[in-house]
């Protein structure tokens, strides 16, 4: 630059010289500071702001800038506008950055400074909304799904969450996984549930948001099946059993139950206990019935469903008992009477019935009433019978029973008249001949008779055959008698019933008899099983008047030397009377009997017949002495009672010790004297007794004698061929 120098003179002298100025470059960058959110944004402006560069503000026409060093991440410069820009996410803090100011004049000028970039901490949770059926569950998969921090997706690596506030039981918050369940049960309802979002800086950084959870209702009816006989009652306890209303277990509490559309009939829903009743009678089959449950909330919440009920068909006979005589008829009207098909009474109409096993001869059902009949003549008892009911559906159900059947027991004696003249014999042949046991005639196979009350002399029942005999001489007249009936169960039943009997005037034919059996017994007085002198023998008589009119001044004599006769004669003996009470004897052995072994003696009957007439009888009765040191030598026992029944005991007529006198011969009578059998070299075996006639014409032979009392008698020869007796009374019991 050039300048004048001048004088202040008058003239002035001035001279010219010229100078160099030389200005130098200044670039000037200003430190600053700027601050922006971790959500990213431009920090600084532009760093130009308040720089200059050779004296004026820096501006991109005079200046250039760059970032001068490493820049975090995250932080930029933008060389064209100068601004410094904070990517989203940069992690928060205060970050010095340097940039370097150059002028643009060449060469250049240039200056670096460093300014502070400050990231600041921000959490952004964002309120959502989520839905689950009060069947719990998750209602909000997580609260962070659109949550930021720090400007970027909230993450449970970068935040941390918790319930803020007090939460509604039942809803809760996974701060794990940060979803937000809602327990089974939780009442409906939309629920505003607050969180907090923060960092995990330190300091850390919050926020706080609300999210709403809706929870819905839902109501789940469960089908189930249920099954009742047609008798009735509850097929299904409940319907709510398995059900849930709003996530917890439906109750009458908190649902209501009604009926879905039309029911069929007999079956019904109990709203207050949830049971399903079936009527009795109901049809059987399987029936789908539907029902609605609601919640109780408003509005209410519904569903249906169908459940399954099964009637089962049922039959029910009813055992019973029924009673009958033996006459026949109806025992039981109609075993239905009681009996029920499917829960109502059985009929002909909704049953069918029949015999089940086999049923006793004599008692059937009648499949079309339903009775049962017992035949005339069937057996008294009880009878179990079973039959078999069934409904008549398909397929059909059927059950058996058994009922009783009791036939009693029914005798029927019916009165009749016989008559016959008084020199006797049979005037009713037999007294069966119109009666019935039980429902058939009666006969000696299924009855059994006897005389009934006191009968007249002379006038008699014979039990076996039934018929009325009257004994010769009876006094003629007409004569009511009264016999019994009796069956031949256990218990028996019987009856009794009056017959007339006449009895008509004849001439007799007097034909007086009588029959003396005398009997022995030593007397041992000092019991030592040997007889001796001054001990005795007792004979006792027994006197049957065999004829056919009454004797008087019946008695005995006997001329044995010592034999002392006491009592007195009968004074009147009937015709077949017996007696053997009124006259006894006793004897004193002696020295002599003593040398014998045995004593011997002979006794004679005399009565006095109505027209004078004297008949006698006479029995020999031998006492064998032979007892030697306790044991007897073939002695003779006559056991004098047999029961000929076939059953191995006591069936034939016994003589203990006449196998040792083989030379013998037995002679059995009955009560009127008449011989019946008769055998000689009687062994006890094949020639034996056995309650059978073998030895009159009155009586068919080999014909069963009847109960009663019968007289033997004993012959044999001894071991000196001396002919003994012995005889006695012999009776027979079928």
């Amino acid at each position: 630059v050039a300048y004048e120098l001048c004088d202040k003179l008058t003239p002035k002298t001035c001279a010219t010289v010229t100078d160099n100025v030389t200005v130098t470059s200044v670039v000037s960058p200003i430190t600053e500071s700027g601050s922006i959110a971790a959500t990213g944004g431009i920090a600084i402006t532009t760093v130009l702001s308040n720089d200059t560069t050779n004296g004026v503000a820096s501006t991109t026409s005079n200046s250039t800038i760059a970032q001068s060093g490493t820049w975090p991440t995250g932080i930029s410069l933008n060389t064209t506008t100068g601004a410094i820009s904070v990517a989203a996410g940069t992690a928060p803090g205060v970050y010095a950055v340097a940039y370097e100011l150059c002028d643009k004049l060449t060469p250049k000028t240039c200056a670096t400074v460093t300014d502070n970039v400050t990231v600041t901490s921000v959490v952004s949770p964002i309120t959502e909304s989520g839905s689950i059926a009060a069947t719990g569950g998750i209602a909000i998969t997580t609260v962070l799904s659109n949550d930021t921090t720090n400007g970027v997706a909230s993450t449970t690596a970068n935040s941390t969450i918790a319930q803020s506030g007090t939460w509604p039981t039942g809803i809760s918050l996974n701060t794990t996984t940060g979803a937000i369940s809602v327990a089974a049960g939780t009442a409906p309802g939309v629920y505003a549930v607050a969180y907090e979002l923060c960092d995990k800086l330190t300091p850390k950084t919050c926020a706080t948001v609300t999210d709403n959870v809706t929870v819905t209702s839902v109501v789940s009816p469960i089908t189930e099946s249920g099954s009742i006989a047609a008798t009735g009652g509850i097929a299904i306890t409940t319907v709510l059993s398995n059900d849930t209303t709003n996530g917890v277990a439906s109750t009458t509490s908190n649902s209501t139950i009604a009926q879905s559309g039309t029911w069929p009939t007999g079956i019904s829903l109990n709203t207050t206990t949830g049971a399903i009743s079936v009527a009795a009678g109901t049809a059987p089959g399987v029936y789908a019935v539907a029902y609605e449950l609601c919640d109780k909330l408003t509005p209410k919440t519904c569903a249906t469903v169908t459940d399954n009920v099964t009637v089962t068909s049922v039959v029910t006979p009813i055992t019973e008992s029924g009673s009958i005589a033996a006459t026949g008829g109806i025992a039981i009207t109609t075993v239905l009477s009681n009996d029920t098909t499917n829960g109502v009474a059985s009929t002909t109409s909704n049953s069918t019935i029949a015999q089940s096993g086999t049923w006793p001869t004599g008692i059937s059902l009648n499949t079309t009433t339903g009775a049962i009949s017992v035949a005339a003549g069937t057996a008294p008892g009880v009878y179990a019978v079973a039959y078999e009911l069934c409904d008549k559906l398909i397929p059909k159900t059927c059950a058996t029973v058994t009922d009783n059947v009791t036939v009693t027991s029914v005798v029927t004696p019916i009165t009749e008249s016989g008559s016959i003249a008084a020199t006797g014999g049979i005037a009713i042949t037999t007294v069966l001949s119109n009666d019935t046991t039980n429902g058939v005639a009666s006969t000696t196979s299924n009855s059994t008779i006897a005389q009934s009350g006191t009968w007249p002399t002379g006038i008699s029942l014979n039990t076996t055959t039934g018929a009325i005999s009257v004994a010769s001489g009876t006094a003629p007249g007409v004569y009511a008698v009264a016999y019994e009936l009796c069956d031949k169960l256990t218990p028996k039943t019987c009856a009794t019933v009056t017959i007339n009997v006449t009895v008509t005037a004849v001439a007799i034919v007097q034909s007086p008899s009588v029959l003396l059996v005398k009997e022995g017994v030593f007397n041992d007085v000092n019991g030592n099983g040997f007889a001796e002198v001054g001990e005795t023998i007792t004979y006792s008589f027994t006197i049957t008047n065999t004829g056919n009119v009454p004797l008087t001044n019946v008695n005995i004599i006997d001329t044995m030397v010592g034999l002392v006769i006491s009592g007195n004669p009968i004074a009147l003996l009937q015709v077949g009377q017996t007696n053997s009470a009124s006259i006894t004897a006793t004897y004193v052995i002696t020295e002599g009997d003593l040398v014998a072994l045995s004593i011997s003696n002979k006794a004679i009957v005399q009565g006095t017949s109505p027209n004078g007439a004297v008949v006698e009888n006479t029995s020999t009765k031998i006492v064998d002495l032979s007892l030697v040191a306790g044991e007897l030598v073939c002695r003779i026992e006559v056991f004098n009672a047999l029961s000929p029944n076939g059953d191995g005991k006591n069936d034939e007529f016994f003589i203990e010790g006449l196998d040792c006198y083989p030379d013998n011969k037995v002679e059995i009578y009955n009560r009127w004297g008449v011989l019946v059998f008769e055998r000689e070299k009687y062994n006890n075996k094949e020639r034996a007794f056995r309650g059978k006639s073998e030895g009159r014409v009155t009586v068919g032979q080999s014909q069963d004698l009847p109960t009663g009392t019968y007289f033997y008698i004993l012959k044999y020869s001894d071991f000196d061929a001396k002919v003994i007796e012995k005889s006695g009374y012999l009776y027979i019991n079928r």
